[in-house]
């Protein structure tokens, strides 16, 4: 169950598994939006892990035309999510999360 800042999960009982329901969002993206959501998760994955976020900061506002803050906002968006899961999902990378008991 999700709740406001919460999900809440229980064990199956050996059910067989399910989608999740947030991937009925996906079909409504275009492969051209696919794209990009990808290439910009993929710059900031890269750019932190080169130069740290200053450097993802400066290349988010090359590569999209945004404002310092706006690109500063995207960067600690993406980057909050880096540092927990390792890396940021893209086309070719893909984060697959595990519950054990």
């Amino acid at each position: 169950r999700v709740e406001q800042g919460t999900v809440r999960v229980v064990d199956a009982g050996g059910a067989s598994p399910t989608l999740p329901f947030w991937l009925g969002e996906a079909p409504a993206r275009t492969d051209e939006l696919a794209d990009a959501v990808s290439a910009l998760r993929s710059l900031v994955d890269t750019e932190i892990g080169r130069g740290g976020q200053a450097s993802a900061v400066d290349a988010v506002r090359q590569h999209s035309g945004v404002d310092g803050r706006s690109a500063a906002e995207v960067v600690a968006y993406l980057g909050a999510a880096r540092d927990e899961l390792g890396l940021l999902p893209t086309k070719t990378d893909v984060v697959v999360e595990r519950f054990s008991q």
